[in-house]
């Protein structure tokens, strides 16, 4: 699968963007059969991983990043990995999915024209906040949802890269001024991440389940409250001990027990050193 370059939107007013946008008139990347077969896989608690590795091999470029991951300096292994059945053991199921889902989805976007954006650190970030809600989620009343959540956590900030791509030039200002991104994406487009991110997932048709946990961001459903604590343990590190225990009170306030040592485990998880 080549990457898709979505249609950049020049010399407009933010208020005309946004129309554009969420009337459906700018071309949002167009999602291959075969990547939305191999997301599917992904989200399916229930497949094996020969299974997944098989649909992931059909992709050339996932199958390569894959093999880079599993042999990168991260997992510090002497013996190089060379399928990816393989790599799904070195690197573990749980992680894999949420690798596949992310460099599926990274194909379809062209960043290339925002030096600013930091992809690198996007995709790591997300794969730390998609591990910490997995782990949030199978420690408590919702292990059974753990899939979702986590894969919920990955694409919450997709719209962000979405903006990137459909107005990189505006949103390389924004990046640039180290101002606040979500205000960013406002000013320059009219409507906010989450909206680019909502009509995005729509658009792909992902499961509805999916769609819901994101899209009602007022919820006080235990999913979400999971989503809001891992993207907190990763987005606002360092963490000292005083907002671990803040968090974990927050959790014991909504009724959801909380484990302070899982909760310090998990605010050093980092990816950043993954090759991805």
């Amino acid at each position: 699968m080549s990457a898709l370059a979505t249609t950049p939107i020049h010399d407009s007013t933010p208020l005309d963007r946004a129309g554009q946008l969420l009337a459906g008139r700018i071309a949002l990347p167009v999602m291959p059969d075969l990547a939305r077969q191999i997301i599917e896989s992904a989200l399916d608690d229930f497949v094996h991983y020969d299974a997944l590795a098989g649909i992931a091999e059909q992709d050339p470029v996932l199958t390569a990043r894959l093999l880079g991951v599993a042999n990168s300096a991260y997992f510090a292994s002497p013996m190089q990995v060379t399928s990816v059945r393989g790599a799904i053991g070195r690197v573990g199921l749980d992680l894999v999915r949420g690798l596949m889902v992310g460099m599926v989805m990274d194909n379809l976007f062209d960043a290339s024209a925002c030096p600013a954006f930091n992809h690198r650190r996007f995709w790591s970030d997300g794969l730390a906040t998609a591990y910490c809600a997995r782990k949030l989620s199978e420690s408590g009343t919702h292990s059974d949802k753990a899939t979702l959540i986590g894969t919920a956590a990955l694409l919450q900030s997709i719209g962000i890269l979405t903006a990137v791509c459909v107005s990189p030039h505006d949103m390389n200002r924004v990046l640039s001024a180290n101002t606040s991104v979500s205000e960013g994406v406002l000013r320059s487009l009219g409507c906010t991440q989450a909206q680019l991110r909502d009509q995005l997932l729509e658009q792909w048709n992902l499961p509805a389940d999916l769609r819901r946990l994101l899209g009602d961001e007022q919820t006080t459903d235990v999913e979400f409250i999971y989503l809001c604590t891992a993207s907190a343990l990763v987005l606002d590190r360092p963490l000292s001990a005083d907002d671990i225990d803040a968090l974990a009170t927050a959790l014991n306030s909504a009724g959801i027990a909380a484990d302070v040592e899982l909760l310090q485990e998990l605010s050093t998880i980092s990816f950043e050193d993954l090759h991805l």
